[in-house]
């Protein structure tokens, strides 16, 4: 007997008859945190809305389907030449409100597909894409590149961007995101130092500061840890290391504290770019890791302190998260949302994220020396942070009690309205100077 395998498309719409709404997420389906948030929002809100999720594939096609394990339906489309079709599979899930993660191999469609759906949209900072190609506003060497973004730092960051078309400039290259900002519905920020940086470029904008919300997330007060006099103080790094979340300034580090024979040792749980010199240089690697396994890793390495060298401005940091769960002392980068979330945590430190090796090495035998063989707490840093999730426990889906199916199905049959200064033929935006050109 032969059974015939369903399509995929009529998966995804009847899982989305079920009389609530759609939200559309888009990102950029390279995983972390901006999938883990999604997933997250999904997880919180999936008895009161569908979550659809539209990435793309790696070439010109975009891939639609359901979140969860549970959901494996696939829709494969060319999001300009499949336009209709697009627009019909959206209209038949009941999508009612878009929620663009990342524009990072969206480029070539996004705008316009916003443009003929009519529906209003959010857009969450993940980080800096919106500004520059480099998302990280990092050098070729992973370090952070300056606040001001002048023209050698413009230079730097068009040429080592990873957007997959190469803008001219950094200048044109914010000429086709800066849509994001000045036409959503809701611009949502994790961070003070996310809303500081953006506005110096978007002065106008009104964002919503929101912490992302986090089930898993309980930290409480670090625990004190006694250290014996011939005790080395272990030091671990949690996640994915490359240059731009500290890997070279490890290694450095590293280098100095195997030459000098210091009672210090380095662990990462987690993987990391210079895997192999690390290890010639004692330090301890487990390798990636499901986040399940997390707890019991870091139970097995029993680190003294956890370390977040960045080198570059995170704007949130779930990494940051998995160490506040663990209770642990916590030594971190003043830039971007590290020093932000750790103000007013006792048992933590904070030191200029373009430290040098030496100046790291010496800020660790001090706290060894001063306070785990002591036992006397350091000086809190700051004040405790005062961004909370209560929007997204909140008001994140209010939207829904002021609109109904009927009246997005309404809006989607109606013939779209272009934006100021276009005119749309078919499925192509064009500017009106270039139409009068």
């Amino acid at each position: 007997m032969f059974f015939r395998r369903q399509n995929p498309r009529s998966v995804i719409v009847e899982n989305c008859a079920n009389g609530r709404p759609t939200f559309l997420a888009v990102h950029h389906g390279w995983g972390g945190g901006v999938e883990k948030h999604v997933e997250d929002l999904a997880a919180i809100y999936g008895e009161r809305c569908n979550f659809l999720v539209m990435r793309p594939d790696g070439g010109r096609l975009v891939v639609i389907s359901l979140i969860g394990p549970k959901h494996l339906a696939e829709v494969r489309l060319e999001p300009n030449r499949q336009r209709e079709e697009l627009l019909r599979l959206f209209r038949d899930c009941n999508v009612q409100r878009i929620h663009i993660h990342h524009f990072f191999g969206n480029e070539y469609y996004l705008e316009s597909l916003v443009n003929d759906l009519q529906l209003p949209f959010d857009f969450t900072v993940h980080d800096y894409h919106v500004l520059s190609p480099q998302p990280h506003l990092v050098s070729r060497e992973g370090r952070f590149i300056g606040d001001h973004l002048n023209l050698f730092a413009s230079c730097e960051l068009v040429t080592f961007g990873v957007a997959p078309a190469r803008p001219a400039s950094l200048e044109e290259w914010q000429a086709k995101t800066q849509w994001l900002v000045k036409e959503a519905s809701r611009v949502i920020v994790p961070s003070y130092d996310v809303s500081r940086r953006l506005r110096r470029f978007f002065p106008e904008m009104h964002a919503v500061l929101a912490a992302h919300p986090e089930a898993s997330c309980q930290a409480s007060e670090p625990r004190q840890i006694s250290l014996a006099p011939d005790q080395d103080l272990r030091i671990a790094l949690l996640g994915r290391l490359a240059p731009h979340k500290g890997s070279r300034l490890l290694t450095a580090c590293a280098s100095v504290v195997s030459q000098a024979r210091l009672p210090l040792q380095f662990q990462v749980i987690g993987e990391v770019m210079e895997a192999a010199q690390l290890c010639e240089l004692g330090v301890k690697i487990s390798g990636s890791y499901c986040a399940s396994d997390l707890p019991g890793l870091i139970k097995q390495y029993d680190p003294h302190v956890l370390w977040y060298p960045a080198q570059c401005p995170e704007t949130f940091s779930y990494t940051l998260s998995e160490g506040l769960s663990a209770n642990l002392p916590i030594a971190a980068s003043n830039i971007g949302a590290l020093a932000e979330r750790l103000g007013g945590r006792s048992w933590t430190w904070i030191k200029a994220w373009d430290s040098r090796p030496d100046e790291w090495i010496e800020l660790f035998l001090a706290i060894r020396e001063r306070h785990f063989l002591t036992g006397s707490s350091p000086e809190q840093f700051g004040i405790a942070w005062g961004i909370t999730d209560h929007f997204y426990r909140g008001e994140y889906l209010d939207w829904i009690d002021r609109s109904s199916s009927q009246q997005t199905r309404e809006k989607f049959a109606a013939p779209s309205t272009p934006r100021p200064g276009k005119f749309r033929w078919g499925s192509k935006m064009w500017s009106k100077a270039k139409s009068d050109s």
